[in-house]
Parts: C-alpha cells; sequence; structure tokens
C-alpha cells in the first residue's frame, strides 16, 4: 500500500492536536521513514518528531 505523505501530514496534525503522546502518533512517523521515499527536508520533518516525541515521553533510552 502506498502511503501518501500529504496525507499523511493531515493525520499527523489531527494526532498533534488530539492525542500527541498516544503511541498513534509515534507509529505514523516511523511508518513515514520505513514506507515513503522522503525528501531530504521531509526526512529531517520526520526525525525532528520523532525525537520530539521520544523527549515528551522522557524515553531517551529507547531512541537511542
Amino acid at each position: 500500500m502506498q502511503i501518501d505523505l500529504d496525507s499523511s501530514k493531515q493525520e499527523f496534525q489531527r494526532l498533534v492536536a488530539e492525542e500527541f503522546g498516544s503511541e498513534k502518533f509515534l507509529a505514523l512517523l516511523l511508518r513515514l521513514c520505513d514506507q515513503v521515499d522522503l525528501t531530504p527536508d521531509d526526512t529531517g520533518w520526520v526525525l525532528w518528531n520523532i525525537c520530539d516525541w521520544y523527549a515528551v515521553a522522557r524515553d531517551a533510552v529507547t531512541q537511542c
């Protein structure tokens, strides 16, 4: 199944608004890394938000 980056970004915005700390948020970002051919800017955006999620969750050990 092809993942659409624009619809994924919309889903990201919805998750930020509704349930930032949830595993759904992290799962979306990890799925983007694994299944979408991202531009360097989009890759940076995804990785930044993954790091931010782990920081908010205070789970630096898993992040490394």
